[in-house]
């Protein structure tokens, strides 16, 4: 694992650059996740060997950093990622040849400077801060109900516990986690800023991708978030056999396919006629 010391805040970034061919793919996970944990299997898939792949554990989550003093926003993670970009000369080689993917799962495009990045593929990211219809906030949204002291204080032990039960590998990179950055990264997160994630999404410039797991199609609130999305350029893919969490954990075949080669896997969304 390598690291990047940021002088703002004073803090180490972690990450893993497996090397490959470009153009890069920088793998981000969702709220509570770190990529170190989420996408190792992922990556080694046969469709994507051979690529390079940056896993970034964002601060305050995985081996990264837990500076006190950050403020854990969309844009504070934002800017640090922007600094690992030029730290690894991929914003000057993008001038020459297109250096850099994205992958996200949950947040959205935010994450990445859109002068850097090449494609973007999101895994089933919020949208929308809520109310509950078309946005998938409900678990940010339940952390941010709670003041950070409170949240610190018993949400977080009881977060953990429920995520043992029902999602023990996702609970192992939960419990890594700051619960202080965890806490304000939700709040970024569902806050009722304008413009929204979707309107930002829609704003990119780059080649955008929306991925959903088929079995999420049973979802009212999922199927409202993703339905107007090709009238705003993006795409959206489904990937057969998995739910929101892609697979990745269990069987990422079918999600690695579709980052590998998406053209193969462009649908009509079904969500147009409900």
């Amino acid at each position: 694992m390598r690291c990047l010391w940021l002088e703002h805040p004073g803090a180490y970034l972690r990450y893993h650059d497996l090397p490959g061919e470009p153009p890069a793919c920088m793998y981000l996970p969702g709220l509570g996740g770190a990529a170190s944990g989420s996408f190792p299997s992922l990556v080694a898939q046969p469709a994507l060997l051979g690529r390079r792949s940056l896993l970034v554990d964002l601060l305050g989550f995985g081996f990264s950093d837990r500076p006190e003093a950050f403020a854990y926003t969309l844009e504070d993670h934002a800017h640090t990622l922007a600094a690992l970009l030029d730290h690894l000369g991929l914003a000057a080689l993008r001038r020459l040849r297109p250096q850099l993917g994205r992958v996200g799962r949950d947040r959205t495009g935010d994450l990445a400077p859109p002068d850097r990045v090449t494609r973007l593929v999101l895994a089933e990211a919020n949208l929308e801060p809520g109310p509950p219809q078309g946005s998938n906030a409900r678990f940010s949204s339940a952390v941010a109900a709670q003041t950070e002291e409170e949240f610190v204080g018993g949400g977080y032990a009881q977060l953990l516990d429920w995520a043992r039960q029902g999602a023990p590998s996702w609970a192992g990179e939960l419990q890594v986690a700051d619960p202080s950055a965890l806490h304000r990264s939700a709040i970024s997160l569902v806050a009722a800023a304008r413009p929204t994630l979707r309107e930002r999404l829609a704003s990119l410039p780059m080649p955008r991708i929306y991925v959903f797991g088929a079995q999420s199609l049973a979802n009212a609130d999922m199927v409202h978030r993703a339905r107007d999305l090709p009238r705003d350029g993006v795409r959206v893919l489904l990937v057969p056999d998995v739910g929101h969490g892609m697979g990745i954990k269990e069987d990422p075949v079918g999600f690695a396919e579709v980052l590998r080669a998406p053209q193969r896997r462009w649908v009509d969304p079904p969500f147009r006629r409900m």
